[in-house]
């Protein structure tokens, strides 16, 4: 079977992208802390650019709206296992669009209590 260019690009792209949960104190936003599901590329290169081209996402550096988190998911369905952080990735998968963004103290820990339940995990 030979691989046709698009699933060669497919490959490399699931080999490079990252997933899981940021948790990030910040002074950005009113209550403190970042709290989402994002996918990452720690580097770039032709072949991942050409995959994100043909999947219809911008290339960046990491992706957190839920539409363009859906379409990587999408993208390397089946082949996510390649990824150093396969359990990030599905810890992204099962959490996209399930969690906002956290505004308030109590969203935050209303936000960590619903992670907690998503995932079978005590945060």
């Amino acid at each position: 079977m030979e691989l046709t260019p698009e699933i060669k690009d497919l490959i490399v792209l699931a080999t490079n992208l990252r997933g899981g949960i940021k948790c990030q104190i910040t002074k950005e936003i009113s209550c403190g802390y970042i709290i989402r599901p994002e996918l990452w590329f720690n580097r770039t290169n032709k072949s991942i650019l050409r995959a994100l081209d043909n999947i219809g996402v911008e290339a960046r550096g990491s992706y957190s709206k839920p539409d363009e988190i859906s379409l990587l998911l999408e993208a390397i369905d089946g082949i996510e296992d390649l990824s150093p952080t396969s359990y990030g990735i599905e810890m992204v998968r099962v959490t996209n669009g399930e969690i906002t963004q956290p505004t308030t103290h109590d969203e935050v820990v209303a936000t960590i209590s619903h992670l907690e339940q998503l995932l079978g995990v005590r945060c």
